[in-house]
């Protein structure tokens, strides 16, 4: 049996107030990746929080950043386990993509 980090139910909506940890590791996240060049950073980023995977032009325009996301040198645990444990979710995962992207 797989135990989720969160508990995410199904009337849950997003608050990232709700979520001290969440926004410490955005911030220390945005912090890196504004020494990086813009593009595809947050739609990188969000693409391997979801799915764990990136598009190949993505990686190939950003592979810096690549190697950042997929070596977890980013604090990026936290959201993959909130985005896993907001799976069943949609309203929930879309504020959360928000989030991630703002």
């Amino acid at each position: 049996m797989i135990y989720t980090k969160y508990l995410v139910r199904e009337a849950d909506h997003f608050h990232a107030h709700n979520f001290p940890q969440i926004e410490a590791d955005m911030e220390a996240i945005n912090t890196a990746m504004s020494k990086d060049s813009p593009g595809f950073n947050k739609e990188m980023l969000l693409s391997f929080l979801r799915d764990h995977s990136m598009k190949t032009e993505n990686v190939e325009a950003n592979p810096v950043l690549a190697e950042m996301i997929s070596s977890k040198s980013l604090p990026i645990s936290n959201l993959e386990a909130l985005f896993e444990s907001c799976k069943t979710n949609t309203v929930f995962r879309k504020q959360l993509e928000d989030f991630v992207t703002s």
